[in-house]
């Protein structure tokens, strides 16, 4: 009787060290593709890094365009309000002479 009781216990042993094993393996294999999936996301991460720095850069270099461009429109609009002005005393100049010319011209008729 103890044989018996024996070789059940073994065959149960035996049993629980196959599921065992059974389970270790496909531990180690979601072990695996873990990291493998934690390799592919730190490489993902990496590039998106380095798409930040270089965005990041971009947007530096636009932002300073966008104040070299507000600088020059600035002076632009100076430059054409100071040409306005000049059109505008040239009108008056031209008003003036044009006033010589017709009071001169009504003292010879």
């Amino acid at each position: 009787m103890k044989l018996k009781e024996l070789s059940s216990k073994e065959a149960d042993y035996l049993s629980k060290i196959e599921s065992l094993d059974e389970q270790i393996q496909n531990s180690q294999k979601l072990i695996s593709n873990l990291q493998e999936n934690n390799t592919s996301l730190r490489q993902e991460i990496e590039e998106f890094h380095k798409n930040r720095i270089y965005l990041h850069k971009q947007l530096s270099e636009k932002d300073s365009d966008l104040i070299r461009l507000k600088s020059e429109n600035k002076h632009l609009q100076s430059k054409n309000n100071d040409f306005k002005d000049l059109v505008v005393s040239m009108k008056d100049e031209l008003n003036k002479y044009s006033n010589q010319l017709e009071t001169i011209e009504k003292r010879i008729s």
